[in-house]
């Protein structure tokens, strides 16, 4: 579980990063994916993850010798809290509905937990391994999930998307401003048909 998670992330973030810089074939698509798959390795396998249990041992009872029952409602609730967050940075970088409500609550989350972990951290030494991959996980996703906060969504759309028509690009730019004008984003659906459209036939020529 470990390795296909830090797969998963490495690979989300080199797509995040690429994007930015020149079109990657299926790049959203993949970096979509990814970052689906993230959410539900920690959604499902948190309580693994935390643990350091292989899922080769998910059924053997000796690997759960000496889990206490806080710690499995701590790593369930990490898993949740870092699921909720993984899903509302992909939803802000895909610039689609609510993608800052669904961030800023995992950020929020996140923070009552990195609290928590530092703090139980620094009162015990059973568990200190435990709570240290706690606070790596949520240090390293809630840094990504505070770049995105901060840095205007235009900033990111417009880099990814340099070579759209600038028809498309001020229309979307609008729609990310008042994402909850319909008419607005309406006029963004068009220009981006458009745009694919265009595309298509210049391809067919």
């Amino acid at each position: 579980m470990g390795k296909f998670e830090k797969i998963l992330g490495g690979l989300s973030i080199l797509l995040m990063l690429l994007i930015l810089v020149f079109p990657v074939p299926f790049g959203l698509e993949l970096f979509t994916l990814s970052m689906l798959l993230l959410s539900l390795c920690y959604f499902f396998g948190g309580f693994l993850l935390f643990n350091s249990i292989g899922l080769k041992n998910i059924g053997n009872r000796k690997a759960y010798e000496g889990v206490k029952s806080m710690r499995i409602i701590g790593s369930v609730l990490t898993g949740f809290v870092l699921s909720v967050l993984v899903i509302g940075i992909l939803f802000v970088y895909m610039l689609w509905p609510f993608g800052y409500a669904n961030l800023q609550t995992g950020l929020i989350m996140t923070g009552i937990v990195l609290i928590v972990s530092i703090m139980k951290n620094g009162s015990t030494t059973n568990d200190a391994s435990f709570y240290k991959r706690m606070i790596l996980r949520v240090c390293i996703i809630g840094a990504v999930g505070m770049i995105l906060r901060i840095i205007p969504a235009e900033t990111f759309f417009e880099a990814r998307c340099s070579n759209c028509p600038e028809s498309y690009i001020e229309a979307q730019k609008a729609s990310i401003k008042d994402p909850t004008n319909k008419e607005l984003a309406d006029k963004a659906d068009k220009e981006r048909m458009k745009m694919i459209k265009g595309k298509e036939e210049s391809q067919n020529d």
